[in-house]
C-alpha cells in the first residue's frame, strides 16, 4: 500500500516531524511505501495535489496541528475535488486527537487517527490492502455514508524499544540539518507526568487511564543505537531531545551519560522541570555531554502559576535551578508566556524581573493560546474570553483572548517588548537588536523558508549569537 504524508509546518521551523518518520517507520517495516508533501520550505495547495498525480497513494495521511487546521482541511478539499472519493484521506495528530468530533465531521475527512498511532496505522493499511473490515481498528475512527464508528484507542505501547527508529529518510535531511547548525531532533520517551492546565497532556492522561503506564521511557542501549546510526548517516553536531521531560532517574542518567559521553564530537539539549534541578542532575547531564537544558518558567507570578496554570513552584527554586545550571558550565533555555487568564501588566512585569534574576542563556516568550481540550480553553469559553473559533498557527503572533483587563493589542505590545525589558539594563545594543528582531518576526517567518540551508544557518548563528542574553 501507498501512503502519502502531509506535513504542513506553516511556522517553517527547521524540525521534521519526529510522528510522521515514526509512522513512515512502521509501515515500511511491513512492507508499505511512504512518501512526503513538506511545506517547511514553503510551497501551495495545489503541490499536494501534484504529489497525489504523481505517486498515486492509497492513502493520504494529514498531521495537523491546531492552528494548522484549516490549512490542511483546505489541501484536502482540494483533493477530494481534483480526485473524487476515489481519494481516501485520514487525519491525525494533536488536533484530530484533542477535537476528533470537528475534524471527522468535516466533508473532505474519511478517517482519523486518535492517539498514538504506530500499531493503528499498521493495523489499517494491512486491512485496507487485504480488503478487509477496517470499521473496528483501535484508534481509528470512521465515516462512511454519513454514519461515523468511534473506536476506543488500544493499550500503550509499554516498551518503546519496539518501535522502530524514525523514518528521517522521508524528509530532506541534509537540508533540515545545514539549516540548524548540525542539530537533529529525537525522543527518549513519551508522556509527561505534570497536570498543567495549558497543556494537551492531562488531556492525553485521561483518554490513555487504564490502558498502560502514561509515562515510559527507552533503554538507554535503544537510544545509543539510533544516536550512533544518525551520528553515522548525517553531518550531525547536536542531538536536541524534545521530551517534554528528559528522564532524570539517576540509574538511567548514570548508564546514558556513561555511553553518550563517547561521542566527543557531539553535545545534546534538553528539557527539564526547575524543580527536578539539583547539582547533581547537572553534573551528570554536563558531564554526559549535556550543553543546554531548556525550563518552562511561564510566570514570574507565583499566583499565577499555582493557581492558573498548576506549577507549583517557589520563584526562589526556579531561581536555585538556573544557578545550580550556570554553575555547572550549562547554558540555559527560559520559556515564558505573556496573556495568560487573570493576568494583569502588573504579573508580566514579574515574568521580566524574575528573567533579570535568573539571567537565562537565552529567552523565549510565547503568546497563551487556549488549545482546545486544556481546562484553560475551558475557562476562556465559559467566560466568554474567546468563542472557541479559530486559532493562529503560531503561539509567537498575537492574542485571540478578550479579557476584561488586558486588551490583545497590550498583550502583543508586552510581548514585542519582553525580550528587550530583560535585557536593555545589561546590554542596550542587544536589546535593541532583540526589539528590532521581535518586531520583524511575522515577516521574518514569511520568508524563512526561501533562505538556502547554508546562508540559513550563519544568520541564525548571528541571531543567537545576538539574542543570548550575555
Amino acid at each position: 500500500m501507498r501512503v502519502l504524508f502531509v506535513y504542513p509546518n506553516l511556522m517553517r521551523q527547521e524540525n521534521i516531524s519526529l510522528g510522521i518518520a515514526y509512522l513512515s517507520a512502521c509501515l515500511k517495516a511491513r512492507g508499505h511505501k511512504t512518501n512526503l508533501v513538506d511545506y517547511t520550505w514553503g510551497g501551495r495547495i495545489k503541490d499536494t495535489a501534484l504529489a497525489v498525480k504523481k505517486y498515486i497513494p492509497d492513502l493520504v495521511a494529514f498531521s495537523a496541528r491546531t492552528g494548522e487546521f484549516v490549512f490542511c482541511l483546505k489541501v484536502a478539499r482540494r483533493l477530494k475535488e481534483q480526485f473524487g472519493s476515489e481519494i481516501k484521506i485520514i487525519f491525525g495528530g494533536v488536533h484530530s486527537t484533542i477535537n476528533p468530533e470537528e475534524v471527522i465531521n468535516k466533508d473532505c475527512v474519511d478517517f482519523i487517527c486518535v492517539g498514538e498511532g504506530e500499531g493503528a496505522m499498521v493495523e489499517f493499511c494491512q486491512k485496507m490492502e487485504n480488503k478487509e473490515r477496517i470499521d473496528q481498528i483501535r484508534n481509528i475512527w470512521v465515516k462512511k455514508d454519513g454514519i461515523i464508528k468511534k473506536n476506543d484507542v488500544r493499550d500503550l505501547v509499554e516498551d518503546l524499544d519496539e518501535i522502530p527508529f524514525p523514518d528521517r529518510d522521508i524528509f530532506d535531511m541534509e537540508r533540515y540539518i545545514s539549516s540548524r547548525d548540525g542539530a537533529v531532533d529525537m525522543m527518549v520517551s513519551r508522556g509527561c507526568p505534570y497536570q498543567c492546565t495549558y497543556c494537551i497532556n492531562p488531556v492525553l492522561q485521561n483518554m490513555y487511564e487504564r490502558k498502560g503506564k502514561f509515562v515510559r521511557k527507552r533503554s538507554v542501549n535503544n537510544v545509543i543505537e539510533e544516536v550512533n546510526e544518525i551520528h553515522k548517516k548525517y553531518k550531525t553536531k547536536h542531538i536536541s531531545f524534545q521530551d517534554d521531560v528528559f528522564p532524570s532517574s539517576p540509574e538511567w542518567l548514570e548508564e546514558f551519560r556513561r555511553e553518550f559521553s563517547r561521542y566527543s564530537n557531539l553535545d545534546f539539549y534538553c528539557n527539564l522541570r526547575a524543580e527536578s534541578l539539583n547539582p547533581q542532575l547537572c553534573k551528570y547531564l554536563k558531564d554526559g555531554g549535556c550543553s543546554s537544558i531548556h525550563i518552562g518558567i511561564e510566570s514570574g507570578s507565583e499566583w499565577i502559576r499555582e493557581n492558573v496554570l498548576n506549577r507549583k513552584m517557589p520563584n526562589e527554586r526556579l531561581i536555585t535551578a538556573f544557578e545550580t545550571c550556570r554553575k555547572e558550565g550549562l547554558a540555559t533555555y527560559s520559556f515564558n508566556m505573556v496573556g495568560i487568564p487573570y493576568e494583569a501588566v502588573s504579573h508580566i512585569r514579574q515574568t521580566i524581573e524574575i528573567n533579570k534574576r535568573i539571567e537565562p542563556t537565552f529567552l523565549q516568550v510565547s503568546i497563551f493560546q487556549p488549545y482546545p481540550g486544556t481546562q484553560l480553553s475551558r475557562l476562556c469559553v465559559e467566560n466568554k474570553w474567546w468563542d472557541g473559533k479559530i486559532l493562529p498557527y503560531s503561539h509567537q503572533f498575537f492574542s485571540i483572548v478578550k479579557y476584561p483587563q488586558i486588551s490583545p493589542a497590550r498583550i502583543y505590545w508586552e510581548k514585542i517588548f519582553f525580550r528587550y525589558n530583560v535585557l536593555k539594563d545589561m546590554n542596550f545594543g542587544k536589546a535593541l537588536f532583540t526589539l528590532i528582531f521581535d518586531c520583524c518576526f511575522y515577516y521574518l517567518t514569511m520568508v524563512r523558508a526561501l533562505i538556502p540551508g547554508p546562508l540559513k544557518t550563519q544568520v541564525n548563528k548571528i541571531f543567537g549569537f545576538m539574542l543570548r542574553r550575555n
